[in-house]
């Protein structure tokens, strides 16, 4: 867990059916507010305007907790990307309210024991250029479960949505790490 001690990532039990423990703040973020990196789906070095152009590749099953889940990589063993049915999860059992965090807009969710994390709106780097896009306007997270050739699941939040989908992989997407 090299990184953990640097970021102080904390895990926090939402009271969840599965206990599932989500951290606190997302990969590469020193803070729970800051965006942290962006990865492409399967890649475990940060997404930025000066990367090479994103290779496809046959992922057919999950990638948590392998060589290809960043948080993992990343982190350490005790983490790994939620899969498609812990966002579920999170999204069925967990209140939201769209606010702001030392004047960060995003979505915290309180789970059913009271607790709470905060998903800031980190919009997404573009997959043409690397620029950030609709950073501030909404978020949108990778799971570590792969859809189709071209797609990894997702999850996506904004101030009057909260549900989940799929995106290109090519996208760079925030990683929120869970422990469970």
């Amino acid at each position: 867990m090299a990184d953990n001690t640097r970021n102080k990532i904390q895990l926090i039990d939402l009271g969840l059916p599965s206990g599932t423990l989500w951290a606190d703040r997302n990969v590469g973020a020193d803070t729970p507010e800051e965006y942290g990196d962006y990865f492409r789906f399967g890649e475990t070095t940060p997404f930025t305007e000066n990367s090479p152009s994103y290779k496809y590749e046959t992922i057919k099953r999950g990638i948590a907790g392998t060589d290809k889940d960043a948080a993992t990589t990343i982190l350490g063993a005790h983490f790994r990307m939620p899969t498609i049915v812990q966002i579920k999860e999170l999204l069925d059992y967990c209140s939201r309210q769209w606010t702001q965090v030392n004047g960060v807009k995003g979505t915290m969710a309180t789970g059913p024991n009271g607790n709470s994390i905060f998903l800031p709106a980190a919009g997404y780097r573009n997959y043409g250029n690397g620029s950030l896009d609709n950073v501030g306007s909404y978020g949108n997270y990778w799971s570590a479960s792969p859809y189709r050739s071209e797609y990894g699941r997702t999850f996506y939040l904004g101030p009057t949505i909260w549900y989940w989908l799929y995106d290109n992989r090519a996208y760079g997407l925030p990683v929120r790490p869970v422990n469970g």
